[in-house]
């Protein structure tokens, strides 16, 4: 730029201006006026540029202070109209992905803007990166009047510039429209490019502070999905029942999603489904209804697997009014989510949750059923584990159950041996007395079995019952030693002695006594096998009457140490029931007495029964 000296300018050296001929030389008035206009003409321009450069320190200032994108860009565009003198201007961002531009923030009106790249006046600077500045936008064709058709908005001057990213790309698009007095000029253009490259620092500042934004929130929300699952599992985890884990999801998902009911359907055989409908109110209580299969929007949730999930119930056409109506359900925004089978992956849907929202509220969103379809995995996947336990629960039933069979069996072997004994001599004996003694004795084993099985049922379901009576132990010796000479039938081999010190009166269960005892004496008779010595002993000891029964065996087994009054608990008995020592224990306890075992390695066994005298 030529810079003129004031001095040699003859349009401001007066003595230049009195040196001119009469024709050429102005009046004192005239140049007084001239003088003026041109002060206040540069007055105006150091006002408009005074302006200008405190609206590019604001500009300056909003990129140091802002990093929220929206209130950024808002004060930006604020400020163009500042600089550019004009009524509106407008930021249009780049959509690579939909090929489109779209209106960020639009001073002046509140209506977003979207158009196609390469269409509109926006579109073409932003596919061709060059500024347009139209003296009158109606005059050109790439202009597009609708938007002024529509808001009623009326655009004479536009200047249009492209927003630059530092690699070259071009992000978007900043309009100024209607400049106040006369069309936009050069100056106008190179203050727009200078915001506009400001912007594009900015816009790259802000966008990358929105991803750190939506990477926080995400990982926000994985946390609360985290937390959401570790709560669920410990809420699962306590419920005892598949009743208790369905209603653990049900409070679970309509507090989570903020509803006013829930529903879970689980299928019942191959063609029909049973629903249940919690309101959490307390004034309804949860309602059952069994429904064919594939009915309403949570039967098509289980029959297509797939999450159903619409604005209005009511309005959709898989809605089943009436079994709503029963179960007391109202109709509204609605979400159901399959429960698919764990193993495999392919295993199909055995069931949906849902949850409703009264008509008039605000629909279920994405995240909505993301939260549910986790719920919905950790219920299936408790449901199944349920099953799996309740399964192995009635096999370990059956198999107890089977176990105290056989149990009972073995253990009625010993009287039912003393009553074919006694029938067998009733069969030749001819003295009536005989008889008679021997009629008596296959009575009271019968009496005895009876009391067995009694016992037996009584001991598995935890149950204490015993009759303490007074009993001579001298009559009680006698018939512990015919009962035990009756065993030992076909095992010559094995010596029975039967020794009491103590022949006086005891307080007790005579029947359950005998029955610990020979429980006793056939686990040495077992341990033994074809020779060795049975000892059974009676003695008094303080105030309490101990019977130990002994053997010559080989002795307990170091596996069974700690574990010898365990139910089911057995070792190298090929007929062992694991229950003869728990009724033992049992027997004596119930009598609060006490059981000793003494087994020296390769030196027999001793048990030793102390009940109160």
């Amino acid at each position: 730029m030529t810079r003129t000296d004031s001095r040699t300018d003859p349009r401001t050296d007066p003595s230049v201006l009195l040196a001119s001929s009469s024709t050429d030389r102005l009046p004192i008035g005239d140049l007084q006026l001239m003088l003026e206009e041109e002060n206040r003409a540069l007055e105006e321009a150091y006002r408009l540029s005074k302006r200008r450069l405190e609206a590019m320190r604001d500009v300056a200032r909003a990129m140091a202070g802002r990093l929220e994108l929206d209130e950024l860009l808002r004060t930006i565009i604020g400020k163009v109209g500042e600089l550019c003198d004009c009524e509106r201007a407008t930021l249009f961002l780049v959509d690579e992905a939909r090929g489109e531009l779209w209106s960020r923030i639009s001073e002046g009106t509140a209506q977003n803007l979207t158009l196609p790249l390469g269409s509109g006046v926006a579109g073409s600077v932003a596919k061709s990166g060059m500024a347009l500045n139209l003296a009158d936008a109606y005059q050109d064709g790439r202009f597009d009047r609708s938007f002024d058709e529509r808001t009623g908005y009326r655009t004479h001057t536009l200047l249009a510039v492209p927003i630059v990213s530092p690699e070259g790309k071009t992000t978007g698009v900043v309009e100024a429209l209607n400049k106040r007095v006369g069309p936009f000029g050069v100056e106008d253009e190179r203050l727009l490019e200078a915001v506009a490259s400001e912007i594009s620092v900015a816009l790259k500042n802000a966008l990358l502070f929105e991803e750190v934004k939506k990477s926080r929130a995400a990982l926000e929300r994985r946390v609360q999905e985290l937390d959401l699952l570790v709560e669920v599992e410990r809420a699962l985890g306590r419920a005892e029942s598949i009743e208790a884990l369905v209603g653990v999801t049900m409070e679970r998902a309509r507090s989570l999603l903020d509803g006013d009911a829930s529903l879970v359907g689980l299928l019942e055989g191959a063609s029909s489904i049973a629903v249940r409908a919690s309101f959490g109110d307390g004034a309804h209580g949860d309602r059952h209804r069994l429904v064919p299969f594939g009915t309403g929007l949570l039967g098509h949730a289980i029959s297509a697997e797939q999450a159903v999930r619409v604005a209005d119930a009511a309005a959709d056409g898989r809605h089943a009014a009436a079994i709503a109506g029963e179960l007391g359900v109202k109709p509204g925004p609605f979400l159901a989510v399959p429960l698919l089978a764990q193993q495999g992956g392919n295993g199909g849907a055995h069931g949906a949750v849902a949850v409703l929202r009264d008509q008039g509220r605000e629909a279920f969103s994405a995240d909505d059923e993301r939260i549910l379809a986790l719920l919905a995995g950790r219920l299936s996947a408790a449901l199944e584990q349920a099953r799996r336990r309740e399964k192995s629960r009635q096999e370990a039933q059956l198999e107890r159950l089977g176990t105290m069979l056989a149990g009972i069996v073995h253990d009625l072997k010993t009287p039912m041996t003393v009553i074919a004994g006694y029938v067998q001599l009733m069969a030749v004996e001819e003295n009536p007395t005989e008889r008679q003694t021997n009629a008596e004795t296959v009575l009271k084993n019968c009496d005895q079995m009876t009391s067995m099985i009694k016992e037996l049922l009584q001991f598995v379901r935890g149950e204490s019952s015993i009759l303490i009576r007074k009993v001579f132990l001298q009559q009680f010796t006698l018939e512990i030693d015919d009962m035990l000479r009756r065993l030992l039938a076909g095992k010559p081999g094995i010596t029975l002695d039967v020794k009491a010190a103590y022949r006086g009166a005891l307080r007790m269960d005579d029947l359950k006594m005998k029955r610990a005892i020979a429980n006793l004496a056939k686990n040495a008779i077992e341990a033994m096998g074809d020779t060795g010595k049975l000892t059974i002993s009676i003695e008094q000891i303080g105030d309490q009457v101990e019977f130990a029964v002994s053997d010559t065996g080989p002795g307990l087994p170091p596996e069974m140490e700690g574990r010898l009054f365990e139910q089911f608990a057995t070792h190298g008995k090929k007929e062992g029931t694991g229950l003869g020592l728990a009724l033992v224990k049992k027997i004596v306890d119930d009598h609060r007495g006490e059981v000793r075992v003494a087994s020296p390695p390769g030196q027999g066994a001793t048990f030793r029964l102390r009940v109160p005298l």
